[in-house]
């Protein structure tokens, strides 16, 4: 089976997707693109992956807002016998609304990655070495978190040290992964810009693929 990251991971010590794109983290992004159809879809994701914020965080505070007046309407309407409950669809609806912009953001975020990275270079590397750190998951319970630290060939004698940042994932071993090939996109050739990397897959899965 096909290993690949358990989330979309976005670096900076393995965090997730940043919660708003500014202007200025926006133009960071553009200026690394070479096309104007990738700039494009640059902007275009960011600023689905904004309006889902929006959605997610406004739906989550209404429905924070929602718990303590439907409570109350249930007993005035349970004192005054009165049998409108439709009124309670509007709960599930904030539920709906909340579930959307979660669904948007987790979307264009994917693929708002995948154009940052889309004009990039290509680079086959070898994992050499497996970091982990603790973390939390979505229920607060420790886990462990952990980075690929790749060093790749790129030609003339130079070298690149790129971090894949994998997240927690109970498939990952230092005694089968250590020394395995691994494709990865980038769009700068410094040798330290340890979180300019895109996993791509791995090369030894490529070749018994497409042999």
């Amino acid at each position: 089976m096909t290993e690949v990251p358990p989330g979309d991971v976005w670096g900076g010590e393995g965090d997730t997707r940043p919660h708003w794109i500014g202007a200025h983290q926006l133009a960071q992004w553009q200026a690394l693109a070479r096309t104007t159809d990738t700039r494009t879809k640059i902007r275009r994701s960011a600023k689905l992956m904004n309006i889902g914020t929006v959605l997610l965080a406004g739906g989550l505070c209404l429905y924070l807002i929602a718990i303590p007046v439907a409570i109350g309407l249930l007993i005035w309407f349970w004192i005054a016998r009165i049998d409108h409950y439709e009124i309670f669809f509007g709960a599930i609806a904030i539920v709906g609304v909340a579930g959307i912009g979660g669904l948007l953001k987790a979307i264009a975020g994917s693929r708002l990655r995948r154009a940052i990275f889309a004009d990039g270079y290509h680079s086959a590397g070898v994992v050499d070495e497996i970091t982990s750190r603790e973390g939390r998951d979505d229920n607060g319970s420790a886990e462990d978190r952990y980075t690929l630290v790749v060093a790749a060939e790129i030609g003339d004698g130079h070298a690149i040290r790129r971090h894949i940042y994998w997240g927690a994932d109970a498939r990952v071993s230092e005694d089968a992964w250590l020394g395995r090939s691994i494709r990865f996109r980038h769009n700068t050739l410094d040798p330290d810009d340890l979180t300019d990397a895109h996993f791509e897959g791995w090369s030894d899965e490529a070749e018994r693929t497409h042999p």
